[in-house]
């Protein structure tokens, strides 16, 4: 930078205001990091802006990008803020591996005292990459992708945020078979592992190069497998740093069993792909089964048998059944059968519709 012309007051903006700095001064002789000192503390769950006008180099460039940034005082995660909530790991010939992680608390954390990784069969830390000294900033409700090209990333699918990709020197590895994604902090404190394989993807994909694994919602169990399905194709299969293509926010009633939604079209458009189906007890300790029958009453999906349940959940199904075909549209009734801790059963049928473009 031309020292001069970043050395007055007047080129730097504070929540637009022309004031709240203190003091400035270039970090080292590259003139190339200026150091604000505020006059005011800053305040946690607030987010702020600085923004500089005119900055040029030494011979008279200026800047033509963005020259504003937002940010927030940095504070310590807790378990559930961080998540891992998209993962690309078969790209296609000319793309790259990512990561996408969420934010969903109110925070802003520093990524600096955190690890990307895999593990190995003894599920040992085998490969990380530490942010290092570069400072990155998740903010609240932000959605960050992790890689090591952004212009791959960038070429290959849309982004909706560019500056949310954070380039690293390296990624872990991630087979494209089957792997673990590990979040971990610095002390090797687990955040979130995924345990992943590619018949997570959905099973009629003719090519799955290129297309990622999204989380259906961040506030359900990591590695329940109902969770995650292919990004859809009206998304190109992929959703780095915006909300995931098959996300679905649950709306739990007082009823036992609830389904979301009534009529779902698993064809890939990222419209109501999967069925939702939801459960809440006043006590937990509950055993139970969900199966799907047609309407000629033929059992087709066991989702799951012999299951100890929360006192509240949510199952995804993804429409294919137990012999890995789609089945004809029309109606059909989920069967959940729970026994609870005082040897009583109960019965919950619900009916739902299984359609479809015609």
């Amino acid at each position: 930078l031309d020292s001069l012309s970043s050395n007055a007051y007047t080129h730097y903006w504070f929540n637009n205001q022309n004031k709240g700095i203190s003091y400035h001064h270039f970090i080292d002789n590259s003139l190339s990091r200026i150091e604000l000192q505020m006059s005011d503390s800053f305040l946690s769950n607030t987010t702020y802006r600085i923004r500089v006008d005119s900055f040029s180099d030494c011979v008279n460039n200026f800047s033509v990008d963005r020259n504003y940034a937002d940010f927030g005082l940095s504070e310590k995660a807790d378990s559930n803020d961080l998540h891992i909530n998209e993962v690309l790991f078969n790209p296609s010939p000319s793309g790259a591996d990512f990561v996408e992680l969420y934010n969903s608390s109110i925070k802003f954390i520093d990524l600096k005292d955190y690890l990307i990784c895999n593990t190995d069969e003894r599920d040992s830390i085998n490969q990380f990459t530490a942010f290092g000294n570069d400072y990155w900033q998740i903010h609240p409700k932000q959605f960050l992708v992790l890689t090591d090209s952004k212009d791959k990333i960038l070429s290959n699918h849309s982004v909706a945020f560019p500056d949310q990709i954070i380039e690293l020197k390296t990624m872990p590895s991630y087979n494209d078979d089957a792997g673990t994604v590990l979040l971990s902090d610095l002390n090797g404190v687990r955040i979130e592992k995924l345990v992943y394989d590619d018949k997570m993807h959905f099973a009629l994909l003719d090519n799955k190069e290129g297309v990622s694994l999204e989380r259906i919602s961040p506030y359900r169990p990591l590695n329940d497998r109902s969770n995650w399905i292919s990004a859809s194709a009206s998304a190109n299969y992929a959703t780095p740093t915006t909300r995931n293509s098959q996300y679905f926010e649950t709306s739990q009633n007082s009823s036992t069993l609830s389904i979301q939604p009534e009529v779902f079209s698993p064809d890939g458009d990222g419209y109501h792909d999967v069925v939702n189906f939801s459960y809440q007890f006043s006590e937990t300790g509950n055993v139970a089964k969900l199966e799907i029958y047609n309407s000629s009453g033929l059992l087709i999906k066991t989702l799951f048998k012999n299951e100890l349940l929360g006192s509240s959940g949510t199952y995804s199904w993804n429409g294919i059944d137990d012999n890995g075909n789609i089945p004809a549209y029309g109606i059909y009734i989920a069967n959940f059968e729970v026994f609870n801790i005082h040897g009583e059963t109960q019965t919950y049928r619900k009916t739902f519709v299984l359609g479809g473009k015609l």
